[in-house]
C-alpha cells in the first residue's frame, strides 16, 4: 500500500521491519532505493535474492531503469534487448533499448537494432523518434527527417483512431 502512494521512505522502513528468513522484499526494498535515487543500493537489494522466471524478467527491467539512471547506457541497453528478445510483443523494451543506445552516444547500435523493424516503425511513434536521434547523431539529417515526420503522422492519427472508435 505504501508503494501504491509514493511514500518510498516508509515502504522501505516496512519492508526492513517486516522482512523475515523467508521473504526479505529485496525487490520492494530495491524499488524504494530506486525511487529514492539510492541506486548503488537499489541495485545491492536487488541481487539478494532469487526469483522465477517472471520475477527474474521483472528484477531485469528495475536494474535496468537503474542502470540508466546511472548513465550505463550500455549495460541498460543490454538488459533491454535480452528483455525484448524474450518478449518481442513488448515494444516498450524495445524502445527503451534505442534510447539507451542514444543516451550512450552509440548510435549506430541504435540504428542497427531497428535494421529489420520497418513494421514496428509504421506504428510507434516512440521508435520513430529515438530512431530519428540516432540518425541525427549520426548527421543523417534526411533520415532523421523522415523518422520524426512518421512519429508525428502516428501521434496526430492516434486520436482520431480514438475518436472512431468511441
Amino acid at each position: 500500500a505504501l508503494l501504491n502512494v509514493s511514500r518510498w521512505s516508509d515502504a522501505l522502513q516496512a519492508c526492513e521491519k517486516l522482512a523475515t528468513a523467508e521473504e526479505s522484499f529485496a525487490f520492494e526494498r530495491a524499488y524504494c532505493f530506486y525511487r529514492l535515487n539510492k541506486f548503488q543500493e537499489a541495485l545491492d537489494a536487488l541481487g539478494k535474492e532469487g526469483a522465477d522466471a517472471e520475477g527474474e524478467a521483472r528484477k531485469q527491467r528495475l536494474e535496468a531503469q537503474i542502470r540508466y539512471r546511472m548513465g550505463d547506457y550500455s549495460e541498460c541497453a543490454g538488459l533491454y534487448e535480452k528483455l525484448y528478445e524474450e518478449d518481442n510483443e513488448e515494444t516498450g523494451l524495445l524502445v527503451n533499448a534505442l534510447a539507451s543506445h542514444v543516451s550512450g552516444d552509440e548510435p549506430r547500435k541504435a540504428v542497427a537494432l531497428m535494421a529489420d523493424q520497418e513494421e514496428l516503425l509504421e506504428s510507434n511513434y516512440e521508435l520513430c523518434f529515438n530512431l530519428a536521434c540516432a540518425c541525427i547523431d549520426e548527421g543523417k539529417l534526411g533520415e532523421a527527417q523522415k523518422h520524426l515526420e512518421a512519429a508525428k503522422e502516428i501521434c496526430m492519427s492516434e486520436p482520431m483512431e480514438a475518436e472512431e472508435d468511441g
